[in-house]
């Protein structure tokens, strides 16, 4: 939501969202569980509630009039970070998948589609946000790293530049949305 909100330069305004518990029980885990590590835990024999949701679904509209769609699962096998970031349009689609971070996707509905792959001119643009040549996978590792130098920077600057990270305003939307998906998600909400 925050990438395409930040594509498109809106904010969510409205959500439709249903979000459920599909695995009504599960195992516990054997000791405690690292999000990287390799496995190799027990399980306890007896099934547990499970008290969380594992998946969502929820319609956007942002502050354009662009709309979207968000599909969340944690029960979804064989896929690990999926969800695509799609901007969508009357007239064109972008989209971009995390599994293969190095092609940008474009439909066109009155011309032919395209793929764009990093390091081309379709990407130069992006060219100050990236440091290794196309190939070698820049993502989830290096975003940290990226956004301290991104949100650094403007205090060296001389000039007045818009910040590309995240401000308390943009943190205040952020838990308006969930917020807001939360409530939609609730039976008869409004």
């Amino acid at each position: 939501m925050d990438t395409v909100s930040f594509i498109l330069n809106a904010r969510i305004r409205e959500v439709l969202a249903d979000l459920g518990t599909w695995h009504k029980t599960r195992k516990r885990p054997l000791g405690e569980v690292q999000t990287f590590a390799k496995g190799g835990y027990g399980y306890e024999i007896r099934h547990l509630p499970v008290q969380t949701e594992d998946y969502a679904s929820v319609l956007l509209r942002f502050s354009n009039g662009a709309c979207g769609n968000l599909a969340v699962s944690q029960v979804a096998a064989g896929r690990k970070k999926l969800p695509p970031d799609r901007a969508v349009w009357f007239k064109e689609v972008a989209w971009w998948c995390s599994e293969n971070p190095e092609m940008l996707h474009f439909g066109n509905r009155d011309a032919a589609n395209e793929v764009a792959v990093r390091a081309t001119p379709a990407f130069s643009e992006a060219a100050p946000f990236t440091d290794y040549p196309s190939g070698h996978v820049e993502g989830f590792p290096i975003l940290s790293r990226c956004c301290t130098a991104r949100s650094t920077a403007p205090l060296s600057m001389a000039a007045k530049t818009e910040p590309l990270f995240a401000t308390a305003e943009d943190g205040h939307q952020e838990v308006a949305v969930c917020e807001a998906v939360m409530a939609s998600s609730k039976p008869n909400a409004g």
